[in-house]
C-alpha cells in the first residue's frame, strides 16, 4: 500500500472549522488538545480574531453556512450547511481552494449519476449508498431519511439542489479568510513535519491493512491500494475520513493530537459506552447478526431482514460510529462488516468488571 503524509493545511476543511468556531461563538480552547504539535489556545483566540477580522457573525450568509444545527440521532452533535458540503468529499490532492471547490463540484455531480443517495448524516459531512438498480429518486425524498430537524432538512435541499450556485457563494466567503488562516497556520505546519513523517513510518513498517481496520474500522484489504493522510489542526482530536473505491484510496485528516502509537485503554471508553446502548436494540442485533455472515450493504440488509431502509441507514450509521462494524470495498461498493475486534475489547472489559466484583465479594 502506497502512504503518503503531509503536514500542509487542508485549508477547505480548515476555515470551515475556525468559521463554525467564529459564528458559534465557540471558546477558543475547544479547537485544540493537549499535545507536542497542537496550537495552545491563546495562540489560537489570536488566529479567530485575526482571520475573522472585519466580518460580522451575524451576517446573514454566514448565519445561514455556519450556525450550529442539532442532529436528531441521540448523539448530542452539532453540524452545519457548510460542514455538509465540505465534508462531502475528500480531495487531499487539491492544493488551492478553487482546486477544493472544483473537486467538491465535480464529485457531487458524480455520485448523482453514478445513482448514489444519501443515506445518513454525521457531524461530518454525509453517507452514501447505491441504488442497485439505478432508478431515479428525487433528492427530497434522499432527504426524508435523516434525522435533522424539518428546518435543517430544507437547508439541505436548497443546497444541494443548487450545488454550483450554494458553493460559489461558500468559496467567495471563505476566500480572505482561508488566505488569512493559511498564514497563521504556516509556522504550526512547519513544526508538525515529523509528526507526518511519523505517521508515513508507522504504516509502512507496520501491517497498514491491520492498523487501519484497528484506528479507523476500515477492512482495506487488498482492495485499497493509496492511503492518504492530511494532517488537521483545528479540531485535532478528530480524524474524518472517507475510502473511495474509485480510486482505490482512504483519505484521512488526521488530528495533530492523534498519537501514532495507541495504547490499549485498561477501561471502558467512550465509544463503548455508546456502542452498549446500541446493543440494546433487537432490531441492530439483527443487523450485526447479518453482517457476521457477510459483508452487506444498507439496501441489502433491508431487504433481508424486512426493516425500513431509512431506519437501517442510520442505525448502520450510529454502528459504524460506535466502532462495531468496519467498512470494506466489495467490488468497488462500500459494505459492511461486524468488527469483531471491538466487540471483543468490550466483552474483555466486561470480564474485567465481573472479576473485580468476585475479587470484592
Amino acid at each position: 500500500m502506497n502512504v503518503t503524509a503531509t503536514n500542509e493545511p487542508c485549508m477547505i476543511l480548515e476555515t470551515v472549522e475556525l468559521l463554525y468556531a467564529f459564528v458559534n461563538e465557540l471558546p477558543a480552547g475547544e479547537l485544540t488538545a493537549p499535545g507536542p504539535y497542537t496550537i495552545p489556545s491563546s495562540e489560537l483566540q489570536h488566529m479567530l480574531a485575526s482571520a475573522t477580522e472585519g466580518i460580522s457573525r451575524q451576517d446573514p450568509a454566514m448565519q445561514f453556512f455556519f450556525l450550529k444545527e442539532p442532529l436528531q440521532d441521540g448523539s448530542g452533535l452539532f453540524t452545519c450547511l457548510a460542514r455538509a458540503v465540505v465534508y462531502n468529499t475528500m480531495d487531499f490532492s487539491c492544493k488551492t481552494l478553487g482546486a477544493s471547490f472544483d473537486s467538491l463540484r465535480r464529485n457531487w455531480q458524480e455520485l448523482r449519476q453514478r445513482g448514489e443517495h444519501i443515506s445518513a448524516i454525521g457531524e461530518f459531512g454525509m453517507d452514501y449508498m447505491e441504488q442497485e438498480d439505478r432508478s431515479f429518486v428525487p433528492l427530497s425524498v434522499d432527504l426524508e431519511r435523516l434525522e435533522v430537524t424539518p428546518e435543517y432538512r430544507q437547508k439541505l435541499l436548497e443546497v444541494f439542489s443548487g450545488f454550483e450556485t450554494y458553493t460559489a457563494i461558500l468559496e467567495k466567503m471563505l476566500e480572505p479568510v482561508a488566505t488569512r488562516l493559511e498564514a497563521l497556520l504556516r509556522p504550526w505546519a512547519l513544526r508538525a513535519e515529523p509528526l507526518a513523517r511519523s505517521w508515513e513510518a508507522r504504516y509502512r513498517e507496520g501491517n497498514a491493512v491491520e492498523i487501519l481496520q484497528k484506528r479507523a474500522c476500515c477492512n482495506a484489504g487488498s482492495s485499497v491500494q493509496a492511503l492518504f493522510i492530511n494532517l488537521r489542526y483545528l479540531q485535532p482530536l478528530l480524524s474524518p475520513g472517507v475510502l473511495d473505491d474509485e480510486a482505490r484510496t482512504v483519505f484521512f485528516h488526521t488530528g495533530v493530537a492523534q498519537e501514532t502509537e495507541r495504547k490499549e485503554p485498561l477501561d471502558f471508553e467512550d465509544w463503548e459506552y455508546h456502542a452498549l446502548r446500541l446493543l440494546g436494540s433487537p432490531a441492530r442485533m439483527r443487523m450485526l447478526q447479518a453482517m457476521a455472515e457477510k459483508p452487506m450493504s444498507s439496501r441489502e440488509m433491508a431487504q433481508q431482514l424486512d426493516l425500513h431502509l431509512g431506519a437501517v441507514g442510520r442505525d448502520v450509521k450510529s454502528l459504524f460510529d460506535a466502532r462495531l462494524l468496519l467498512l470494506e470495498s466489495v467490488q468497488g461498493r462500500n459494505r459492511y462488516k461486524t468488527n469483531f475486534a471491538s466487540i471483543e475489547t468490550i466483552m474483555q472489559h466486561l470480564k474485567s468488571l465481573q472479576k473485580k466484583g468476585s475479587n470484592e465479594s
